[in-house]
């Protein structure tokens, strides 16, 4: 399913009776396209296989071919009804490929197809089921007329290129580690096939996601090679090699292996042992590997430093010696790349979602080798699939809406994360401001500007850090620089919140300041002057202790009692344990102590406070707070106290989580979120906390934004569902 946005009908008093969806806005969404495979034939044309449906708006099924190029091969049209994982192209330029499909341009082919350079499918090949339900790896064997494909179940079979048959001689019992066992093949060309991924034995003999068999025997059998024992961590620490990459003499290994060296290491590719000399030591996960013409090696995955040095995701190394890295070649990737193919001087790069080189890049790209890296020029392929994400929306008081997400057409219209919605329901045709990165959060001020948060590294072509203002003109503000940093990096920001002079961040972040500019120390959240766009100096809480990967998701800000509420997963506020809820002075940032509610067995993701009233509704995923057990989700404190107000009994199932609370009157409160019995949203009546049985929306599914269209009062919500009653909607309705 997918994140959803939705218009309610919704009045000054209590209720409306089962408001109806709004007609407009209806629109469509495209979101990114998803490449896994790629391969490259004898005229030089490219190859992509993975998820998607649309190519630069021309139907392409899961498979399509780029003329060098880059431009779409019109005459190349291969439907498949389902993923392609992997690729591989005979010297005849036959085309094998795997996944997890039935039906290949009409024809029944169960997960392994070839396909004839013209297109045409191969009914015979292969000349049986070979029993996979998802093929993850193919490698050719041409010298031996062998096709050898790796996948689930936990399998590599040899096929015959001739017969199509399977060889039944080369036979392995793998032991499947995880869900995906054998996720790369590599022949060596001496007669051995390298088989990685997260398997722990091979014909009953342990190997931590590493082996080598045999592949040309006498008979043609498959037999470990016992001679290599590759010196990787038992399998209680072990993660998965993912990257195998074979130089004349040695074998490189990437992956989540830090128990030996972190992640990547050099092997000898007879024996398996050690290059202990060789260690570039990058802090997170190698994903793939590929050599340059030069003999270097370039590597991507998720880490953020390589031998103590700054880069992110994208490296080459020297080979030899210690594995220097490159000074010279380093291209700005702000995604992970889940495959890597040289050909020539260029390097192809695949399954990312966001940023190379300062261009919106979220599936394919092709990059120079001689320093400085740039783009090759016509390498940017336009792919898309139905769906998309929409997280955030703002209405404005003209009408307007604004929604931000992660998405690449709204109503066939493209528009990258970010969409202004007129009041007719349209997209704004003269509005276009692309965000490489997902939008979170939005939030306007008194002067009509918008601002927008999440994990973003670039705005209408302008560098950004997590976080920019569009302007009441409804362009980027180029004056607004605030941003937040993690590690050197963009950091993330799920929440947005403003006072008058003041806009507050919450998310992932260990530093705030300008783009491009100096920045100083900030844990998780931050305050900026409103106007200006700088930190507001000496303003700092400190918060720890992350009980998940969301230290804070929430913030609700009480200007008139000098009262920021802070909500997440964390533990300590000012080195003080607060569990998960905490409250800290709007004005300077310091930690009020003497408020300690506490969210006992699960996170706040929604605050909302009644500074008048003196109340404060916590929303979350918890079903004790206070030591109070039969909470779900939703409790009301009092502002001065922190106590549980025993008058606002919701009476919520359990396994509720609300994500989202806003005040539609002086009588009621909404909640949004993952609600038992009551769908996505519901209304409660503020005096007893009883639900107002004459809002019904049935909005079937999860909701985890709302905002208010002033001029027809209709309530914009977001979440995780496609239908309303019995009316289907997608993302915005």
């Amino acid at each position: 399913m997918a994140w959803v946005c939705l218009l309610l009908a919704i009045a000054a008093l209590p209720a409306l009776a089962d408001p109806a969806p709004r007609p407009l806005p209806n629109l469509t969404f495209l979101a990114s396209g998803d490449v896994q495979a790629v391969a490259i034939d004898g005229q030089g044309r490219i190859l992509l296989g993975g998820d998607f449906t649309q190519a630069d708006g021309v139907p392409r099924s899961n498979l399509l071919r780029l003329n060098p190029d880059g431009s779409l091969d019109p005459d190349f049209d291969v439907p498949v009804n389902g993923g392609v994982r992997a690729l591989a192209v005979a010297a005849d330029g036959s085309i094998y490929l795997g996944g997890q499909f039935d039906v290949v341009d009409g024809v029944f082919r169960p997960q392994l197809a070839r396909i004839a350079p013209s297109g045409e499918v191969d009914p015979d090949f292969p000349a049986a089921n070979a029993g996979f339900t998802s093929v993850l790896a193919l490698t050719l064997d041409e010298a031996a007329g062998a096709l050898f494909a790796a996948g689930i179940p936990a399998q590599v079979v040899k096929l015959s290129t001739s017969s199509g048959a399977s060889d039944p001689d080369f036979a392995l019992s793998i032991t499947a580690g995880a869900a995906q066992p054998v996720r790369r093949l590599l022949l060596d060309g001496l007669g051995g096939l390298y088989l990685a991924g997260a398997f722990t034995a091979v014909n009953g003999e342990p190997r931590n996601g590493l082996a080598r068999v045999f592949t040309n025997g006498t008979d043609g059998s498959a037999g470990l090679d016992t001679a290599f024992v590759p010196a990787l961590p038992v399998p209680a620490s072990f993660g998965g090699v993912f990257a195998l990459q074979l130089t004349e003499s040695a074998l490189f290994v990437g992956g989540a292996i830090s128990a030996v060296r972190s992640n990547l290491v050099k092997l000898d590719p007879a024996s398996g042992a050690l290059d202990t000399g060789w260690r570039p030591d990058p802090n997170a996960a190698i994903v793939s590997l590929a050599q340059a013409p030069d003999g270097s090696l370039i590597a991507a995955g998720d880490f953020t430093r390589v031998a103590g040095i700054p880069r992110r995701g994208l490296v080459r190394l020297s080979p030899a010696g210690d594995g220097l890295l490159d000074p010279d070649w380093t291209p700005t990737l702000h995604a992970r790349a889940s495959g890597l193919l040289v050909d020539g001087d260029r390097l192809y790069l695949w399954g990312f979602a966001r940023e190379v080189e300062g261009a919106i890049r979220t599936a394919f790209a092709a990059l120079g080798l001689d320093a400085p890296a740039t783009l090759v020029d016509g390498m940017d392929v336009r792919l898309t699939q139905p769906g998309g994400t929409v997280y955030a929306n703002q209405a404005m008081p003209d009408g307007s809406l604004w929604i931000g997400g992660q998405f690449r057409a709204v109503d066939g219209v493209p528009r990258e994360n970010l969409a202004r919605i007129l009041p007719d329901g349209s997209v704004d045709p003269e509005t276009d401001i692309p965000v490489a990165g997902v939008v979170y959060d939005l939030a306007t001020d008194a002067a009509g500007r918008v601002y927008a948060a999440g994990e973003i590294t670039r705005a209408g072509g302008a560098p950004r850090d997590a976080l920019f203002r569009i302007a009441a003109d409804h362009q980027l503000d180029p004056g607004f620089l605030a941003g937040v940093r993690l590690q050197g990096f963009p950091g993330r920001l799920y929440e947005i919140d403003l006072s008058t002079s003041a806009l507050y961040v919450a998310g992932t972040f260990d530093a705030a300041g300008e783009v491009g500019g100096s920045a100083v120390a900030r844990t998780h959240v931050a305050k900026f002057e409103l106007d200006s766009g700088a930190v507001v100096d000496g303003w700092a809480p400190d918060l720890s202790g992350n009980s998940s990967n969301i230290p804070v998701q929430s913030l609700d800000v009480d200007e008139g009692n000098d009262w920021l509420y802070i909500g997440g997963g964390f533990q300590y506020l000012g080195g003080v344990p607060h569990l998960r809820i905490g409250r800290v002075s709007a004005a300077t940032g310091a930690p009020d102590h003497g408020f300690n509610p506490a969210a006992d067995d699960g996170e706040v993701w929604a605050l909302g406070v009644d500074g008048e009233a003196g109340h404060l509704y916590v929303g979350g995923t918890y079903s004790t707070f206070n030591a109070t057990p039969g909470q779900h989700g939703i409790v009301r404190l009092s502002t001065e106290t922190g106590a549980i107000d025993p008058a606002f009994q919701p009476g919520l199932a359990p396994g509720n989580t609300v994500e989202a609370i806003f005040f539609d009157s002086d009588e009621s409160v909404c909640l949004g979120g993952f609600l038992q019995g009551t769908g996505g949203v519901t209304r409660l009546l503020r005096a007893s906390g009883e639900r107002d049985l004459r809002f019904d929306p049935q909005v079937q599914g999860y909701v985890a934004n709302m905002s208010l269209r002033p001029t027809d009062r209709s309530l914009v919500v977001s979440g995780l569902f496609t239908l309303v009653g019995v009316d289907a909607r997608e993302h915005v309705a």
